[in-house]
């Protein structure tokens, strides 16, 4: 069972080192046939933090936030469907898509993830923001909430349970792994990473997850690779994101976090998707959850979707219109400010 992205054991004689690929790599072109307004990159202490804008920076910003082992491009079919008066940001974590990987001896945590928001936010100038999150991203974006809930003032979650936390019982053996499996990649030797053919990578990530379509899986493989001066790829992440997040709370103080959230909430749940999951093998703590949601949160909504996990990415009409309605039905002082 997994409540969010918590951490797993994993097979490190499958993984490899990634390999810098700078002289011998084409440059990325972007996607801009569906509608990209900019490419940015910031720099910070481990290098660079990589992205794309859509719309008139005047307007109100929206981050928007990817999940687990996905990239940006994930809001490439969803955005063109929002409304043209906001100013939408996406952004690579750490070790995903076009941004870099974490240095040696760093790792990724939920912390470096917040730490990689701020300095977008610092970046941009943004001082008030609403924020778009699909799975792992959804998470992040009411951890962030909770951390800065005078900044956050209007949150969509995409499918996932909303907050990080492992179960009481299954702690101290996931960091137990957790620790393991990052040691035994810290001490592996470098190794040359593994090249494929575009069919190759795309039959690989499409694979890894029964929630994407042809399409969708091309979309996010633009970023998710790069392509070589022979032609072949390899994969950009980072593959010490494979460890996943060290998740040290449980529930008991997950929910106490998240009781800091001062915004606007919107929970969009696929019928097929994880929180389905999630509701009938935890439904007590689900319900427990959706408790403190109600109560501190300055108004939540749940609404549920036909779709799969990635329904923002494969099916995406249905999530924007829910999602323009609730912008819609809740504005916010910056808002009120672009309309003057």
């Amino acid at each position: 069972m997994q409540l969010c992205e918590q951490s797993t054991s994993i097979n490190i004689s499958t993984l490899r080192r990634r390999k810098a690929m700078t002289s011998n790599s084409t440059k990325y072109v972007g996607t801009s046939e569906r509608g990209l307004t900019k490419e940015f990159t910031f720099p910070v202490s481990w290098g660079l933090v990589a992205g794309k804008t859509w719309g008139d920076k005047k307007n109100p910003p929206i981050i928007c936030l990817h999940g687990w082992l996905d990239n940006c491009n994930t809001f490439d079919k969803l955005i063109p469907l929002l409304p043209k008066s906001y100013y939408y940001i996406t952004m690579d974590f750490p070790g995903h898509g076009l941004s870099s990987h974490l240095s040696k001896g760093m790792y990724y945590t939920e912390l470096v993830i917040c730490i990689a928001i701020k300095r977008l936010l610092n970046y941009f100038n943004i001082e008030e923001v609403s924020m778009i999150g699909h799975s792992m991203g959804g998470n992040m974006a009411l951890h962030f909430s909770a951390i800065y809930p005078d900044i956050v003032k209007r949150v969509v979650v995409i499918d996932t349970f909303g907050v990080f936390t492992i179960l009481e019982d299954t702690l101290a053996d996931s960091l137990r792994r957790w620790i393991t499996d990052n040691m035994q990649l810290d001490d592996a030797e470098p190794r040359e990473e593994k090249q494929y053919t575009y069919e190759e990578a795309k039959a690989k990530l499409l694979g890894a997850s029964s929630h994407l379509y042809d399409e969708s899986g091309k979309i996010l493989l633009e970023r998710s690779t790069k392509e070589l001066e022979n032609g072949k790829r390899i994969f950009t992440r980072d593959v010490r994101n494979y460890t996943m997040l060290p998740i040290e709370r449980t529930l008991k103080t997950s929910l106490k976090l998240v009781e800091n959230v001062r915004a606007d909430v919107l929970f969009i749940e696929a019928d097929n998707g994880v929180i389905a999951g999630v509701k009938n093998m935890l439904a007590k703590e689900f319900s427990r959850s959706l408790d403190i949601f109600e109560k501190f949160f300055k108004s939540f909504k749940m609404v549920n979707l036909e779709g799969r996990h990635h329904l923002h990415l494969c099916t995406p009409s249905e999530t924007a219109e829910e999602i323009t309605t609730f912008f819609q039905e809740h504005p916010v002082h910056s808002d009120i400010l672009s309309k003057l």
